[in-house]
């Protein structure tokens, strides 16, 4: 988002022409550019990105001074969905950029945060991401994820005695009494996993949430990193890594998104070991992630938003209950003395 420039709306910047399904009415209200300008102190000159579909599609400004420079960027909450993201976004970019150390990873500076015209604002500094990428390899990346990761500090227990767990038991429990399509195979497969891998100790730390190549830039100094809308902290350690891998192989490299998943299970250990975890925690790391993926796209009900992988019964509800069948089955024949 922050490195996408797009033609200026039409007319007056009220964004109620916008093409949105939910249109942001305002009437006779202050424009934003007006608004905004009011914020920053300054003229501004404004470029909107408006997204593919999917669930969390919101209005993104860039906002450029008198001499076309990008100073910040500015985000809108249009509905239910997108003013919880924008908030919880408000919120990890204040957190990580005046009370955080980070020292591999640049994140935006909060510039102001309030209302227009009864939607939620905010308003970040500018990354330099239209500087051209420097690439210094994997490890680079990794060691920046383990920085975020431990930023909130660390904690290691048993995955069933973990805030974690219980977290995702209510959320999946939330997505079923909801009556959200597969939301009781999903429970089914999560609560599976929980149970199966309740002893094994994890580490649990924070993550970005949606790091993958588009929420980046590498400069030669530091990773920024942008889009902080579903920054979590006390989760398994190494979902970014994963997280990473996943949306680099069906976006990026345009892989069949079941092919995808799987390939994401059996090289977890591969995956996961840059980030520190351990082989017998990769596994339950990366199915876990999957379950905690899909549920987000649940709640967001992402599939009637019209998101491209917002299907989960096409691609990744099936290789998830066939892997846990498949372990399943493992498991019966270790126990019954056959090989």
């Amino acid at each position: 988002d922050l490195c996408t420039v797009s033609p200026p709306a039409p007319g007056r910047l009220g964004l109620d022409r916008m093409l949105l399904p939910h249109r942001v009415k305002v009437g006779g209200a202050e424009g934003i550019d007006d608004h905004l300008a009011a914020v920053l102190g300054h003229d501004v000159h404004l470029s909107i990105h408006i997204g593919p579909a999917r669930a969390n599609r919101k209005p993104v400004l860039q906002i450029l001074d008198g001499d076309a420079n990008t100073v910040a960027f500015a985000k809108l909450g249009v509905n239910a969905l997108t003013r919880e993201l924008v908030d919880a976004e408000t919120a990890a970019t204040k957190r990580l950029s005046e009370f955080c150390d980070l020292k591999l990873v640049q994140v935006p500076r909060l510039l102001h945060a309030g209302n227009w015209n009864g939607h939620n604002l905010m308003v970040t500094s500018a990354l330099p991401a239209w500087e051209a990428p420097a690439d210094l390899g994997p490890a680079r990346r990794s060691a920046a994820m383990r920085e975020l990761a431990d930023v909130c500090g660390t904690s290691r227990f048993p995955l069933g005695e973990s805030d974690y767990a219980a977290r995702l038991r209510l959320r999946l429990k939330a997505l079923t009494d909801r009556g959200e399509p597969d939301a009781d195979t999903l429970q089914t497969a999560g609560e599976t996993l929980l149970d199966r891998y309740g002893s094994t100790t994890m580490t649990f730390g924070a993550w970005h949430g949606d790091w993958a190549p588009w929420n980046m830039r590498e400069t030669p100094d530091r990773i920024c990193l942008w889009d902080l809308e579903r920054f979590e902290t006390g989760v398994p350690y190494g979902f970014d890594a994963a997280h990473y891998r996943l949306q680099d192989d069906i976006v990026t490299k345009a892989a069949d998104p079941t092919t995808a998943v799987l390939g994401l299970v059996a090289d977890a250990p591969q995956i996961l070991a840059p980030m520190g975890v351990a082989p017998g925690e990769a596994e339950p790391t990366a199915l876990l992630y999957l379950v905690d993926l899909a549920a987000r796209y649940m709640g967001d009900q992402a599939e009637r938003a019209g998101a491209a992988l917002g299907a989960l019964g096409r691609w990744l509800l099936p290789t998830l209950l066939r892997h846990i069948a498949r372990q399943r089955t493992a498991q019966a024949g270790s126990t019954d003395g056959t090989c």
